[in-house]
Order: structure tokens, then sequence, then C-alpha cells
């Protein structure tokens, strides 16, 4: 059973990872936009900020709710008289996962958000 819980917190782990190519997607795919609040007067820094708070949102509620789902899941263990309960780990790896997308989300914005978006307005 161990290598099973091992096993799936290294998928949640690398699944942060996935969590910054799909934030670089939408960002990529929002170019236009970006540009056009550029072109309205928006510094780059202010939509910067405005695209990691959005995405943070998306991550922190992302957590959020798989760590209520896997409460859940270890609901009978903390219940029942198993006698073998989830110690500080199970916290620890949550907040390393928080964090983890933290990171990969502005790791992201960052790289995404660097340089100026207004030459994309030509190609609209």
């Amino acid at each position: 059973l161990s290598i099973f819980q091992g096993l799936g917190g290294l998928g949640l782990l690398l699944g942060t990872a996935g969590l910054a190519v799909v934030v670089a997607r939408n960002l990529m795919e929002r170019g236009g936009e970006y540009a056009l609040m550029e072109a309205l007067g928006f510094e780059l820094s202010t939509l910067r900020s405005l695209a990691l708070k959005e995405h943070l949102q998306l991550a922190v509620w992302g957590v959020g709710i798989g760590s209520v789902s896997a409460v859940v899941g270890i609901a009978p263990a903390l219940l029942g008289s198993a006698g073998e309960l989830p110690g500080k780990e199970f916290i620890w790896f949550f907040l390393l996962l928080l964090g983890l997308g933290i990171f990969w989300t502005w790791l992201s914005v960052s790289l995404n958000l660097r340089t100026s978006r207004l030459k994309l307005l030509n190609e609209e």
C-alpha cells in the first residue's frame, strides 16, 4: 500500500509541473487580450500581476478541492480504529503541493509575460 501512496504522491508532484504547461498555454492563447490591454495603457507589470493572481487562485482552488477529496479518501483511517493514522507528513505533503503550484504558476507567468505583446495586435 505504501508503494501506491508513494507513486500517487509522485504523480501529484509531477502534475504540478503540468500546471505550468496549462498556464503557459492559456497565456499564449490570450496573448491578443494582453496586447490590447497593454495598448490601452496597462503596464506589463500590472498585466503580470493580474495574470498571476488569476492563475494562483485557480491553483489554490485545485489544491483545496484535491485536499478535501484526499481527506474523504482517508476518512475511514481517520475515523476508524485502523491503528495507523496519517501524521504530519500528510499536511507537509499538501503544503509542498501548494508551494509547487505557486512556484510553477509564477514561473510560467514570468516567462510568458516578460516582453511586450503589442506585436500580436498586428496579427489581429
